[in-house]
């Protein structure tokens, strides 16, 4: 009795896990960073702004390359791989810098 009740629990947790992850979609964004405020980003894109967040979990590539969290500066162009249900809610899992911030120029 009591195995059965604990694999009804386990089945109905992973039925909400399964629930929760299809409830958010898979978005594609690229575009222009045109602000950086810590996790949250800003980006600037063809239809428009969109905002998304990076957390632990979010991997960051130049070309096909592992970069780090700080390459990711305004200037740059990116292309993000999101999950997210409205624009409140759009956390990157993947964000590729296709080029880099432009350089300050140098004063003679």
């Amino acid at each position: 009795m009591r195995i059965h009740r604990r694999l009804l629990q386990v089945l109905a947790l992973l039925l909400a896990l399964v629930l929760t992850c299809l409830a958010h979609e898979q978005i594609a964004l690229s575009g222009v960073i045109t602000k950086r405020d810590g996790d949250t980003i800003e980006l600037k894109t063809a239809k428009g702004k969109s905002i998304f967040y990076l957390n632990q979990a979010t991997l960051v590539y130049r070309g096909k390359v592992r970069a780090a969290d700080p390459d990711i500066k305004v200037g740059a162009k990116v292309e993000v791989d999101a999950f997210g249900h409205t624009d409140e809610d759009i956390i990157a899992m993947r964000v590729r810098i296709t080029s880099p911030a432009p350089q300050p120029k140098r004063k003679k």
